[in-house]
């Protein structure tokens, strides 16, 4: 390995940080999220260390692109410090020393060349900037800037690969930093663009950081993940950064020419050639990948736009169910389950319904969902207790059909609509509410 290649680590303070002049923000990183309630933690931190030595804030991973210092991570905190830094040094007079004129300069300068192109960054950066301006006269002192300049430290990380500085992001974050799988999964995907623009991948990321969090975790660990694996027969729990790579697939731009590979090549180009046709800048048409829930992953851009697709068509699905009158009543009794073992059978109703809708449409919808409700609730009614080994062994067929595997390998709506079921018989149901279910069986 040469010099070139070797990570370099130094523990710089804030005042030799901002120096760097060729620090960078790329296009691709997320928008700048930190709150009030952060920004204010921050500074509580800083005034309570005070009478240290040294005061450690983190860690910044920098790629180094040429001549620019790109952050890969620590940009939250790394541009918070910055606004801190803006208000204790936006009354420059003549007794502030040589040091901090020249650290002022450079940090009008960043700040000034720094575009936020999106609304949340833009809003979030305003707030927290008028939250640290309201504690000015706590922080004015220059013991205070003495301390946040020269005695505050980050340890930057420089990494001269981009593949390495995501490697690095991965496993500091895996190492105990409060980052979710599906972060992870952005990060991974994210170096697997390397052909891809920069505007092209701050587009991807924005759509990406347009889906709230907590719907993002649930499209991957409600939906996703389980149908996937379900449908290999394989079994589930808890989506953590250890699944992870049931969301890893192929890069078409380096995998060998497997003849496997030949129809999502086919496809890509296809596509490709259709959507930047001239023809497009007149009719505006766009045509969207052809995605399938069970479909081998392919790695980068196409991974965003399938995040992008389900968290959409997940949406459109609830639409759709409403347009049912049939389906009504199954979904204003399942909604009055609130048990722990109601959950785990209502996530895997709602797993079905999304892979068969996601693979057939609406062709035969109402009766489907009929077939795929007696099916998952056979099992509600019939025992007393249900746990997350109940919902596995039912959802790969060891104690009976295989739905999910069914559903995968089906060419035709009537492979589901047509299964023959288990007769439920209420009466020796276990669960304590079985007999709400009796009208609603007796009928569908």
């Amino acid at each position: 390995m040469s010099d070139k290649q070797i990570p370099k680590v130094d523990i710089k303070p804030l005042s030799e940080i901002f120096k760097q002049t060729n620090i960078k923000i790329p296009d691709y990183q997320r928008p700048y999220k930190w709150q009030p309630t952060h920004v204010n933690q921050l500074i509580d931190d800083i005034l309570f260390f005070g009478d240290k030595t040294r005061y450690r804030l983190g860690t910044i991973v920098i790629h180094q692109n040429n001549a620019n210092l790109e952050i890969v991570d620590g940009q939250q905190r790394f541009i918070t410090c910055l606004l801190i830094a803006k208000v204790l040094l936006a009354d420059a007079k003549e007794e502030f020393t040589k040091s901090y004129l020249e650290i002022k300069t450079h940090i009008d300068s960043f700040l000034n060349n720094l575009i936020f192109e999106n609304p949340i960054s833009q809003k979030n950066i305003s707030a927290n900037y008028e939250t640290i301006f309201s504690r000015k006269q706590e922080i004015k002192d220059q013991i205070f800037k003495d301390f946040f300049f020269h005695r505050c430290e980050l340890v930057q990380v420089v990494i001269y690969d981009i593949s390495e500085a995501f490697q690095f992001f991965d496993s500091q974050n895996a190492r105990g930093k409060d980052l979710s799988p599906h972060d992870l999964l952005k990060a991974y995907h994210l170096r697997e663009m390397q052909l891809v623009s920069e505007s092209q991948k701050m587009s991807l990321v924005s759509q990406w950081e347009a889906i709230k969090p907590k719907e993002l975790k649930n499209l991957f660990a409600y939906y996703l993940y389980p149908i996937r694996e379900w449908s290999k027969r394989k079994t589930v729990k808890s989506f953590t950064k250890d699944n992870i790579s049931v969301f890893k697939g192929i890069n078409l731009n380096d995998i060998e020419p497997y003849p496997f590979v030949r129809p999502f090549k086919t496809i890509h180009a296809y596509m490709q050639n259709y959507n930047q046709s001239i023809d497009r800048f007149v009719d505006s048409q766009v045509m969207p990948y052809p995605f399938a829930i069970d479909q081998v992953i392919l790695n980068g851009q196409n991974f965003f736009e399938m995040v992008s697709y389900y968290s959409q068509k997940n949406e459109e699905l609830k639409e759709v169910i409403k347009h049912y009158h049939e389906l009504y009543k199954i979904y204003k009794l399942i909604d009055s389950l609130t048990g722990t073992g109601d959950g785990y059978i209502r996530r895997m109703f709602d797993c079905a319904v999304l892979f068969y809708w996601d693979k057939f449409g609406e062709a035969d919808f109402e009766k489907a969902v009929k077939v795929m409700f007696r099916w998952a609730y056979w099992l509600r009614i019939k025992q007393y207790s249900i746990y997350i080994e109940s919902i596995n062994n039912h959802a790969i067929g060891n104690n009976g059909l295989p739905m999910f595997e069914i559903i995968a390998r089906a060419i035709h709506p009537k492979e589901i609509t047509q299964l023959r079921l288990p007769n439920i018989n209420i009466a020796q149901g276990k669960y304590s509410r079985k007999e709400q279910f009796k009208d609603l069986i007796e009928t569908i």
